[in-house]
């Protein structure tokens, strides 16, 4: 199972406002463990991520929220989707390159 909590860090003063960084966090455990009469074993797993998402400000004029964006992040997504893409097309004129059964060349 796989669990997320968004969790705020220290506040920082800066002049009269006060700036909040913001972040998720998501884990995921998957543990065992068996006891039998000659004795006890056991294993486990699990995997945490920290992803900052915002920067809460809160001022005398009232609060706000800044996003945080990962471009590099977004940037690798594009660049895998733009792969498997080419892959794709490549596929599809390799297969039609192919000269089929029964057909004279």
């Amino acid at each position: 199972m796989i669990h997320r909590r968004i969790i705020q860090g220290d506040s920082i003063r800066v002049g009269q406002k006060e700036i909040v960084p913001e972040a998720q966090v998501t884990w995921w455990l998957r543990r065992r463990s068996v006891i039998r009469m000659d004795g006890a074993s056991g294993w486990g797993a699990g995997a945490v991520s920290i992803r900052p998402t915002a920067l809460v400000e809160r001022g005398p004029s009232g609060a706000g929220r800044i996003p945080i964006r990962d471009e590099t992040a977004r940037l690798l997504i594009g660049l895998l989707a733009g792969a498997v893409f080419i892959w794709f097309l490549a596929e599809i004129a390799v297969r039609l390159a192919k000269p089929r059964g029964g057909q004279k060349q």
